[in-house]
């Protein structure tokens, strides 16, 4: 049970930060027993990393759609339409990871039955 800083984004995403304070059950200096608790909770006002990978590749697969539609109203570019098609499905499939591994870790961390996680302070 050795306590650690935590950092929380806006949008709701964590991580683990610097150690914080060690607990009772470890005796040796340096070790820790391998139980994480939150120490502290430093709050970012920012969004994360994910998120903004995330609007990165919504911006490009926007761009790709407009393009696809004036290329389609202009006519003439089929091959370009399907090459740039097939980007967005894969550009999609990016999003879709990457929404997925930001819900994952926006879940709250639970120890035991609490609903709400346990704090030192």
């Amino acid at each position: 049970m050795c306590y650690y800083h935590q950092i929380l984004w806006e949008c709701g995403y964590w991580r683990w930060g610097r150690f914080g304070e060690q607990c009772n059950r470890e005796y040796r200096i340096g070790q820790t027993c391998g139980l994480m608790l939150v120490y502290e909770t430093e709050e970012q006002p920012t969004i994360c990393a994910v998120c903004c990978h995330i609007r990165r590749k919504l911006r490009r697969y926007d761009k790709m759609w407009q393009d696809v539609r004036r290329w389609q109203h202009e006519g003439g570019k089929p091959a370009t339409v399907e090459r740039t098609c097939k980007e967005m499905r894969v550009i999609l499939e990016e999003i879709q990871g990457l929404k997925n591994n930001h819900d994952a870790r926006c879940r709250p961390l639970f120890l035991g039955r609490n609903t709400e996680p346990v704090y030192k302070r």
